[in-house]
């Protein structure tokens, strides 16, 4: 996660608990006032709708009254809310008859109902059953989100305790006041999302979201669906009432789904860690959510007329369960709780004493100068004990740290050790050795070793050990799913079949994560005591494995940059030697003009040209272009135009020049590169240019009122053998223009992903043909260049012009 993200998070997750406990508190205020308060006997939901929770014992279903009835008026007087309901029966007196007129399927009928006071009976009942099992659930999200508010597993599971602490403790409000109905329907179908979210990565992650990541959220996307809509049709009754049995659908197949992932958890899991805490919140979950889900079901079809109230109960096993494989299994840190329980507590009973000996003092002195206790100095009392809260807390919790957890100092001295060792570590190598040594020798290790991925397989390789055998080789495949795990920022026990790290004692995974990316892991073996690695030690690995990772990503920066400088100098080199291949001045040729341009797109590039003299005063013109980029296809190039020159001078014709050329290629060539290549024998005497085209961009010929390309039939040299070129001649007439070229010239892209294109070239040489030579490659350059703008070169750029004078 990206520091921007992470501030995001820390942000976002808070404001939703503190979101939730406000809520919390402004439902229980409502709901007290209920209480002695006169009611209609029935609750009313916000579409006049009788609901399905009552007492038998109420007047409302005694006098014959049916959930989903719908009130139309009160003794004659129509009404449009429930708010009217209550308040026409807050003004009569207790046991004051009211006639109902409800609609009932297609009919209406009155029933006349008594009004009744709201018993403490019934606020137990309908409002503190459900209110405290929602409070357990934020509790126990809020418990585990801050052991691990940075691990996606907290967050998920505190998105489905909130979800859930929503509808539960705002439930009563659903049924009398209706203060926050429309947040209740918004939030209900995320109970099923964030808990079909938490089936997938709890107690681990499933394949799935090991090969698809993002596929976790998946289940979010019908739970917003039915939020929006649900919000949209709020005031239609039918449409929402509809909606409302989808979303308990919805949460009923949320409920099998996680019950069958704790299943197959169980099951399938080679972790048995993970087999003990799936087991546990399997059978919980059985007892919790059965109940629940048939009671969404069947009310969701059949109107069941049993309360809701009577199944939340069960539903606070499930938290139990969670709370249970915590302590049991350590699922997070308990040694930090049971420290911070001892401070928090010491400190109470320490600061309640300083106090009320303070406040008793203070009063003595108070009564004996002023005859009276003193407000204000009562008011100190209350401000010293603050002032002196945290400064106590520190030094005290430093206090249990050194008495009961002093493995925990000692880490913490460590860590300050490796951070000063890391600033002194001259290499990668070096920071290597310094990890593996301090992690073995301070934790009493067996062995440790550091695997580090290697690019571009993505594999990870032993780099650096201690402890292990002499020639132990450790390695894992990038699609490994410890892989996916350990990219997670999770430390993985080793307890079953992981290959070469089960079969090296390996115990403990620690990833090493630099730039969000898996760069590594330390692999540790047992402890020489036997003892497992305790949550002290797992903070001690997270917090180390942050330093390590840094400064082996820099360590790597390094050495890639120093290689790079290596690179670059050998490039450099190439760069001067492939330029000694290409002519240094162009050929001079009686009534002829001849320029040249040449550019790489790296150091070293595959197009070149050459000028070939001939006898009887002839000039071979040769332009071609390498089918690859870079070291490799500048030695084909190399190799292309020594054997193309020397077919060129034995050879009396151009196309038996490019044959023979071709035959030496492929006698040569091993790489499985080809070249494309364009050969033009100029007689100046007859001014006759005779050519052969080899697969090559042809030539464009600029006459004084015509434009030609100099096509012929061919195929690029290197792939085949006996290979078929025809020979074409063309007469040129003084101001004729010829402009060789290569594709990195046409095929140059600008920033809108549009190519210069062969039809630009030929406007840019028609409007420049009476230039010089070099005036009109000057203005093609030009040109492209202004074409691409700010894009780079992706292709070498390659022109000669032959100009007639």
């Amino acid at each position: 996660m990206t520091e921007r993200r992470l501030l995001v998070a820390h942000i976002f997750y808070p404001s939703l608990i503190v979101a939730v406990a406000v809520i919390s508190i402004l439902v229980l205020a409502l709901a007290l006032q209920w209480v002695g308060q006169l009611f209609p006997g029935f609750f009313l939901d916000p579409n006049l709708l009788v609901s399905e929770s009552w007492d038998e014992g109420w007047t409302g279903p005694k006098a014959g009254l049916h959930h989903r009835d719908r009130v139309l008026s009160v003794d004659g007087e129509s009404i449009s809310s429930s708010q009217e309901v209550i308040n026409l029966v807050r003004a009569r007196g207790v046991g004051t008859v009211l006639t109902y007129t409800v609609e009932r399927g297609a009919k209406t009928r009155e029933i006349a109902i008594p009004t009744m006071g709201f018993r403490w009976r019934d606020f137990v009942v309908f409002f503190a059953i459900p209110y405290v099992s929602g409070l357990a659930y934020l509790l126990l999200g809020l418990l585990v989100y801050t052991q691990c508010p940075d691990v996606d597993v907290g967050r998920a599971f505190l998105l489905f305790c909130l979800s859930f602490a929503v509808i539960v403790v705002t439930l009563f409000d659903m049924l009398a006041d209706h203060t926050f109905s429309r947040l209740w329907v918004v939030i209900f179908p995320f109970v099923a999302g964030t808990g079909i979210h938490l089936a997938l990565i709890f107690p681990e992650r499933k394949g799935i979201v090991l090969r698809h990541p993002r596929l976790q959220f998946v289940p979010h996307l019908p739970a917003i669906a039915l939020a929006i809509l649900s919000l949209l049709y709020f005031s239609a009754p039918e449409v929402r009432l509809t909606l409302q049995r989808l979303a308990a659908v919805y949460l009923g197949l949320g409920t099998a789904f996680f019950l069958a992932m704790m299943a197959q958890t169980y099951w399938r899991t080679q972790s048995a860690t993970v087999r003990r805490q799936a087991k546990v919140v399997l059978l919980a979950g059985i007892i919790a959510f059965v109940p629940g889900g048939m009671w969404t079901i069947v009310s969701s079809v059949w109107y069941s007329v049993v309360a809701p109230q009577v199944v939340i109960p069960f539903l606070i096993l499930f938290p139990l369960s969670i709370a249970y494989a915590i302590v049991k299994y350590r699922l997070f840190q308990l040694e930090r709780l049971i420290s911070q329980g001892m401070v928090y507590s010491t400190l109470t009973v320490f600061l309640a004493l300083l106090y009320f000996a303070l406040l008793t003092f203070t009063q003595a002195i108070s009564q004996e100068l002023f005859g009276q206790p003193s407000p204000l100095l009562a008011f100190a009392s209350v401000l010293l004990v603050a002032v002196l809260f945290e400064p106590l807390r520190s030094r005290l919790q430093s206090v249990v740290d050194r008495t009961f957890y002093r493995e925990r100092v000692s880490y913490r001295r460590f860590l300050a050790d490796f951070a000063h060792s890391l600033r002194t570590a001259v290499s990668l190598d070096d920071t290597l050795v310094q990890l593996v040594n301090q992690v073995s020798q301070t934790m009493h290790i067996a062995h440790a070793s550091v695997l580090l991925r290697s690019e571009p397989q993505g594999d990870y390789h032993l780099v650096e050990g201690r402890g292990l055998p002499e020639g132990a080789e450790i390695s894992l495949e990038g699609d490994n799913p410890l892989i996916a795990r350990l990219g997670q920022g999770e430390i993985v026990d080793i307890e079953a079949a992981q290959g070469t790290l089960t079969r090296w004692g390996v115990m403990l995974a620690v990833p090493l994560i630099a730039r969000e990316k898996l760069i590594g892991l330390l692999a540790l073996g047992p402890k020489a005591s036997d003892e497992v690695y305790t949550s002290w030690d797992r903070e001690l690995l997270c917090a180390l494995s942050d330093r390590a990772a840094t400064a082996i990503a820099i360590g790597q920066l390094v050495n890639q940059i120093k290689a790079r400088e290596r690179v670059d100098q050998e490039l450099k080199v190439a760069r001067v030697i492939q330029t000694s291949f290409l002519p240094e001045v162009c050929c001079e040729i009686p009534g002829f003009e001849v320029a040249a341009y040449w550019q790489a797109a790296r150091e070293v590039g595959g197009d070149f040209y050459d000028f070939i003299p001939l006898p009887d005063g002839r000039q071979g013109l040769v332009i071609a272009d390498v089918s690859d980029k870079g070291v490799p296809a500048a030695l084909f190039m190399a190799l292309c135009r020594a054997l193309v020159r020397a077919s060129a001078v034995s050879s009396p014709t151009a196309d038996e020049a490019l044959q023979r050329a071709n035959e030496l290629i492929l006698a040569d060539a091993s790489s499985g590169m080809f070249v494309t290549l364009f050969y033009a024998i100029l007689d100046p005497a007859s001014r006759k240019l005779t050519y052969v085209n080899a697969g090559h961009n042809p030539p464009i010929l600029s006459q004084r009122d015509r434009m030609l390309l100099l096509k012929a039939k061919g195929i690029v040299l290197g792939i085949i053998e006996d290979i078929e070129l025809e020979r074409r001649e063309v007469e040129l007439a003084e101001g004729d223009v010829v402009v060789f070229y290569t594709d990195g010239v046409t095929e140059a892209i600008n920033e809108g992903q549009e190519e210069f294109s062969q039809g630009r070239l030929a406007e840019v040489i028609v409007e420049n043909r009476s230039l010089t030579a070099q005036g009109l490659i000057d203005k093609i350059n030009a040109a492209v260049t202004a074409f691409i703008g700010e894009e780079p070169q992706f292709d070498d750029f390659t022109l000669v012009v032959l100009k007639c004078v």
